[in-house]
């Protein structure tokens, strides 16, 4: 009998499905950090962006956190305005 026979008169799939577990987002708590941030000295700000970076990593096959990822895009942003002299 063939595979897609089997699946549809056993109702058993060949592939397992993986449903992964929503991941945590900052959304609107992005503009309250982003905002705490800029209150920050600039190497209070760098320790966040390290931070972040690390968070960020690659390990093996998993990629990072969402979290972590707009960590660091808001980090960047702040010192990137206090680099060009805007704060």
């Amino acid at each position: 009998m063939p595979r897609f026979e089997q699946t549809a008169k056993y109702g058993k799939s060949p592939i397992a499905w993986h449903v992964p577990e929503p991941e945590p987002i900052l959304n609107r708590d992005l503009e309250e950090f982003s905002r705490r941030l800029s209150m920050l000295s600039t190497p209070g700000v760098e320790g966040v962006y390290q931070t972040a970076y690390r968070d960020c990593a690659f390990k093996g096959n998993r990629l990072p956190p969402a979290v972590a990822v707009q960590q660091l895009v808001a980090a960047w942003r702040v010192l990137r305005k206090i680099r060009n002299g805007k704060q």
